[in-house]
């Protein structure tokens, strides 16, 4: 194998693996941020009902009550902006990135993984192409004659 087809083979490779992230990327982190949004909601429904039952007796008594739960939680009930609180995305492109990688390589190292069903469905499809992908950029690269 030439050099410049061992380039034109690592350059596909390279592409192949940047497609895969890119769909992850797009797959998981719209549904990462439903379900931010979803545990946001969560968080200021009960306030809500905290306040509700709460406040008509005692405003010392339920602010104790909602830093405590809180600090129990690990999360605010009461300040919803704090950074300090706010968990980092998984699904971020170096993520996807990264995990595309371990996948068609078959290191399999990592604690992330597909939680949408097509996104299983597609990680399932890009394996199967993109091992063969990948044995055979690892199997070449040692042909190459200079």
């Amino acid at each position: 194998m030439s050099p410049r087809q061992w380039l034109a083979m690592l350059a596909f490779y390279v592409s192949y693996l940047f497609f895969g992230a890119s769909v992850f990327y797009t797959l998981e982190q719209d549904l990462e941020t439903e379900r931010r949004i979803q545990a946001l909601q969560d968080r200021i429904d009960v306030n809500e009902l905290l306040v509700e039952y709460l406040a008509p007796y005692n405003r010392t008594l339920q602010h104790e009550l909602l830093e405590k739960v809180s600090v129990y939680c690990e999360k605010p009930v009461t300040n919803y902006t704090e950074d300090k609180y706010v968990d980092p995305y998984v699904w971020t492109f170096y993520h996807s990135f990264y995990f595309v990688f371990t996948v068609i390589s078959t290191v399999g190292y990592g604690n992330i993984s597909p939680n949408s069903t097509f996104g299983r469905m597609f990680m399932i499809l890009y394996a199967i192409i993109g091992l063969p992908i990948n044995r055979t950029s690892k199997r070449n690269k040692d042909n190459v004659k200079l």
